[in-house]
């Protein structure tokens, strides 16, 4: 006959309440980690804003010194332009008495210098028409810019913002799940005192009640059944919003707890006879080991 393990369920016992301890530091670990993570999104979203905002800047940059070029480089040409008008109007305005060539006809001298202001008028118009609109071209640039500038800086603000709720709401579900611990640890507390005292004075108040029935007419036996029924209905309304709040799984966890006791129960069971057989075998005297963790508790208290 092969006699089972001593002490087995206690070391299953103990082992239980580290894998707990482990389960529990697992999943702050978890948590922070996942803290972490969501931290280390932000500031790399938060990066890619900033790159993307000195990018857009530098582009700007660029294109103003560019405008700036254009514009020195037009004015130049402006000038060089008057000068040479300034040059042609001065060749052409000489006297008699120093030219050389022999002498023309008025006619086509007028034509040729009315063509030559008109050409030159249609040049500047043009390049007039040119200025303005690269002006305005420039002008609506760097409307645009100043608006995207303006667009990413209340976007950075946002995400920085989102990144702070987030937190304050990690942070207030964790103190929710706390609370809800603690409630239901002072609900389970409060139900096994009550189922206690229940028990210890049970059998007492149902005797006091029959007593009472008993010295009782018809009529208010009725009335104090009657009293006694709304009572007892208060106390179930109460004990289904108590339920309400707990958890879905606290039953099944109660129903496993209870199997796992009555396990234990008959391993003992087994233990004992086991303990006595081996006793009687050997002539070894049978010492109670229950008296002897009693004593171990008194002595730890």
């Amino acid at each position: 006959m092969s006699f089972p393990d001593i002490h087995k369920c206690m070391k299953l016992s103990s082992e239980n309440e580290d894998l707990k301890r482990k389960y529990l530091k697992v999943k702050e670990q978890r948590d922070t980690y996942h803290k972490e993570l969501q931290e280390f999104k932000q500031k790399q979203k938060i990066d890619n804003l900033l790159r993307s905002y000195v990018t857009t800047r530098e582009k700007y940059l660029k294109v103003k010194e560019q405008r700036d070029t254009y514009h020195k480089e037009l004015q130049e040409f402006k000038q060089k332009q008057k000068i040479d008008n300034l040059l042609r109007s001065y060749v052409t305005t000489r006297d008699t008495s120093c030219q050389t060539e022999p002498g023309r006809s008025w006619q086509p001298i007028c034509f040729q210098k009315k063509k030559s202001e008109e050409s030159k008028e249609n040049d500047v118009d043009k390049t007039n028409k040119l200025l303005s609109m690269h002006n305005q071209m420039m002008r609506r640039y760097e409307k645009e810019v100043k608006l995207n500038m303006s667009h990413m800086e209340t976007i950075t603000d946002l995400n920085i913002q989102i990144s702070e709720l987030e937190r304050k709401l990690i942070d207030e579900s964790e103190k929710h799940k706390k609370t809800q611990k603690e409630l239901l640890d002072l609900h389970v507390g409060n139900h096994k005192k009550t189922a206690q005292e229940k028990r210890r004075y049970k059998h007492k108040n149902h005797e006091q009640y029959m007593d009472e029935i008993a010295c009782l007419d018809s009529e208010d036996k009725f009335l104090h059944i009657k009293k006694e029924c709304a009572k007892v209905k208060k106390e179930n309304e109460k004990l289904k919003k108590e339920l309400k709040g707990l958890d879905l799984g606290f039953f099944e966890e109660i129903e496993d707890i209870k199997f796992a006791l009555q396990q234990s129960a008959k391993l003992n069971k087994e233990y004992e006879q086991t303990l006595r057989k081996m006793c009687v075998k050997f002539g070894i005297p049978y010492s109670h080991p229950e008296k002897n963790i009693l004593d171990d508790r008194s002595k730890w208290k």
